[in-house]
């Protein structure tokens, strides 16, 4: 008897470990659950892990910030944000749009004429008012960040690596809640705005720009900084921290006529860059376009004011390798056409040659085997699915 009432005495105790194990971590497994899905979903789309905005989980939005169009900070930034809001027993400020600047205009030239215009647009793309806040590198930069979405810093203002980490480490620090209020939320977006050809130091004419100084390696090794920074953050500890790196050549004193402005992955444009067409791309990468998220990218070019450009085509180069790229264009000058010939011409001719590779099939040529299956998404056009 005694035997028997100790062990039922143990399997309570073990039952009442466990669901107190639980309940405590009910927040972390539901969170793995959501990342769990995301992930999957990042995956049938044909994208890692390391994309950054992963679309729609369990019905819910997780890209869109403030409204309908705008997403300032991170993602998971803004689900923390949204799981803050449903509990009552935490005080909510009002949430404004800032964007905290480290800028030093003797330093990176040309960024005066950039901020301008940068300025401007991002008066008109939000719908409320956004507060720009602007910094000298070695200025007094709030703790924090002064709760800003977004930091944008310009690398050739810092002196080098540990520069960027000193700052870092003072802006992304979380502050205490004061008389009542709530706790400051540091910039969950850091975009880095560094130079071109950071990553082809032995090819002319970087090789040369390099020989003084090693401008460009500084340069890099900053690069290398945030996305270290970004890829460390410790999941539950530290606030969740997306980066974006944009690469300008030399900035121009004004934009040429004709709209040229090109955007690809990496380091591998040449050229210098329009005021206007460098801060239309920082507007978009800080906040409209997921794809920039956690990814280094290159522009160079112009874009004369009143230009319109199609930016989600220009960045959809940053989901992956774009192996190959048609203008299929109107096949007929009618509006009310319901079919593109042309169109349909490319279309019917991709899934033929797909169907040459699916299977077994031996002798296409190809070294590595391949399956090709029909896309699960739909048709978008900003992602390029047709």
């Amino acid at each position: 008897l005694n035997v028997q009432f100790e062990k039922q005495n143990l399997m309570e105790k073990i039952d009442r470990l466990s669901d107190e194990f639980l309940n405590s971590n009910a927040d972390f497994r539901e969170g793995t659950k959501k990342a769990a899905a995301a992930d999957q979903l990042a995956a049938s789309s044909g994208r890692g892990v390391d994309w950054g905005s992963w679309g729609s989980v369990g019905g819910m939005d997780v890209v869109m910030g403030p409204s309908e169009s705008v997403l300032l900070g991170s993602v998971a930034a803004a689900r923390r944000l949204a799981a803050l809001e449903g509990d009552d027993d935490l005080p909510i400020v009002a949430h404004d749009n800032r964007v905290l600047v480290v800028v030093d205009e003797k330093k990176s030239k040309g960024s005066d004429r950039v901020m301008e215009r940068l300025k401007l647009l991002m008066q008109d793309a939000f719908d409320s008012e956004i507060i720009v806040d602007t910094y000298g590198p070695t200025g007094n930069i709030p703790i924090g960040g002064n709760n800003a979405q977004t930091a944008l810093i310009f690398a050739s203002s810092l002196n080098d690596r540990s520069s960027l980490e000193n700052l870092l480490g003072r802006v992304l620090k979380r502050t205490a809640p004061v008389a009542g209020s709530a706790p400051g939320m540091p910039p969950s977006h850091v975009v880095i705005v560094s130079g071109l050809g950071t990553e082809r130091t032995n090819k002319m004419p970087y090789s040369m720009q390099n020989l003084l100084g090693g401008k460009l390696d500084k340069l890099r090794e900053i690069e290398q900084a945030i996305i270290s920074i970004s890829r460390s953050r410790i999941v539950g500890k530290q606030n969740p921290l997306d980066y974006t790196i944009v690469k300008f050549g030399d900035i121009a004193s004004s934009d040429d006529k004709d709209a040229s402005i090109d955007i690809r992955p990496g380091d591998v444009l040449d050229g210098e860059i329009g005021p206007n067409a460098a801060a239309n791309v920082l507007l978009q990468a800080l906040a409209y376009q997921p794809y920039a998220r956690n990814s280094t990218l290159c522009s160079t070019g112009s874009l004369p004011e009143g230009e319109t450009v199609e930016w989600n085509d220009k960045f959809v180069c940053l989901s992956g390798p774009e192996l190959l790229r048609v203008d299929v264009g109107p096949g007929i000058s009618s509006d009310d056409a319901i079919l593109d010939p042309k169109y349909e011409q490319i279309s019917q001719y991709v899934q033929e040659w797909a169907a040459t590779f699916e299977g077994d099939r031996k002798g296409t040529g190809l070294t590595t085997p391949v399956l090709v299956r029909k896309s699960r998404k739909p048709t978008s056009k900003f992602d390029g699915v047709v």
